[in-house]
């Protein structure tokens, strides 16, 4: 697991692949809090359509609102888009900075470690 995963002032943005082949984009502060909340049934979407994995994250050191902007970003993406983030996750922070400015730091983490982190009791 990620050792600054509950860090102060850390942002997530983060892609689910879900059970009917479409890939929901949030972000929160908790990722973990957030991923148990998909999984059970507490977010509209990932209600009726459960999440299959964590596709892709991002680790944000910012404010919300910047976390904001970049998954509506994500969001306006085609699933192609959406596709080529989450294999070259670091494109990412080319666009982010493209759009949002120099100074943004969009950390890519590997969701297997973070669904691990999420199914081992202790690091919860």
């Amino acid at each position: 697991m990620p050792a600054d995963i509950h860090t102060e002032r850390c942002c997530w943005i983060y892609i689910l692949e879900c059970e009917n082949n479409t890939l929901y984009t949030g972000y929160t502060t908790d990722i973990i809090k957030r991923y148990r909340s998909h999984l059970a049934g507490k977010v509209k979407y990932t209600r009726g359509f459960k999440p299959r994995k964590i596709a892709q994250c991002w680790r944000l050191l910012d404010t919300k609102g910047t976390a904001m902007k970049i998954e509506h970003y994500i969001k306006k993406l085609d699933r192609r888009g959406k596709l080529e983030l989450i294999i070259n996750p670091g494109t990412l922070q080319l666009l982010a900075s493209e759009h949002l400015g120099s100074d943004i730091n969009v950390v890519p983490e590997n969701p297997a470690l973070i669904e691990k982190a999420f199914f081992d009791k202790d690091a919860v």
